[in-house]
């Protein structure tokens, strides 16, 4: 009996860069290696690709939707709920096929991340190759995006709760929308950007961090809420506690890191593990 695939999963570790034009990025094949091992564990496919040039990375981002195969968009939108008498335990199994892209490099403030051979990519552009316009395969399918980048070249050293902060600077970008009214159409339309959680390892701003020999502290932080909890937390909810876990961390120097993440039109639950959830009480 075949095993059936919950989704498909891409793993870019970019930790070598051609002619040292960025610093080794020592640590992440152990990140790249335990997402591996992860996310096969939780029913996807992986497909791991290292230290990928800029035309490597383009394509294989813009090709990676031709690895979905009709057998797995079969299993898409079915959810089945039993309660066995004897015991309240409810099996929850969610046949969805979702897509999740794990990006690990170097990058820099502004949604750019780096290729082997240092050109920039947009993390913008690779969003927009699976939203509903580009890739209509998963339009109504979940898709999860980390990117394990630094965001700048600010380092984050924590604040002692007792000082008051005495730089108050806010930046506010409005967009005059002068017309809210909804629009008269014959068509039902589906918005572009849809279904779509995206993960950052820092703030805008800010480096994230590495340990040379456990990796980065996000991906640390995501393989142990994930592979302890993906049976019994949604992924929102696995994404607050990695945030907890992330906030305990500080390096020798006091370094400290946020991490930040945002949805595109997501508001379902979404379970990457649905196993049994066992509730004890007689």
């Amino acid at each position: 009996m075949s095993k059936k695939i919950r989704g498909q999963c891409l793993i870019i570790d970019n930790e070598k860069f051609i002619n040292d034009i960025l610093p080794f990025r020592e640590g992440s094949k152990i990140d790249s290696n335990n997402l591996d091992i992860l996310f096969e564990q939780l029913g996807f496919r992986v497909t791991l690709r290292r230290n990928l040039n800029y035309n490597d990375m383009m394509r294989t981002i813009n090709n990676f939707s031709d690895l979905l195969d009709h057998s797995d968009a079969q299993m898409c939108g079915e959810f089945t709920c039993k309660i066995f008498l004897k015991k309240r335990v409810t099996l929850r199994i969610f046949l969805f096929l979702f897509l999740v892209v794990i990006i690990l490099s170097h990058g820099e403030d502004g949604g750019l991340i780096y290729a082997s051979d240092g050109r920039e990519v947009s993390t913008e552009y690779l969003l927009r190759r699976f939203n509903n316009d580009s890739c209509q395969p998963l339009k109504g399918k979940p898709k999860f995006f980390v990117f394990q980048a630094c965001r700048g070249e600010d380092v984050d050293y924590g604040t002692i709760p007792e000082l008051e902060r005495t730089d108050s600077r806010v930046c506010i970008d409005q967009h005059d929308a002068k017309s809210f009214s909804k629009p008269v159409t014959t068509i039902a339309k589906d918005p572009s950007w849809e279904d779509m959680v995206i993960l950052f390892a820092t703030v805008p701003g800010f480096v994230a961090n590495r340990n040379l020999y456990r990796g980065t502290w996000l991906i640390e932080c995501l393989c142990f809420v994930f592979m302890n909890h993906a049976k019994d937390m949604d992924l929102r909810d696995m994404l607050d506690e990695v945030a907890k876990r992330l906030r305990d961390y500080e390096s020798e120097q006091g370094f400290k890191q946020s991490c930040s993440y945002e949805s595109r039109h997501f508001y379902n639950k979404l379970f990457f593990n649905p196993g049994i959830a066992i509730d004890d009480k007689d």
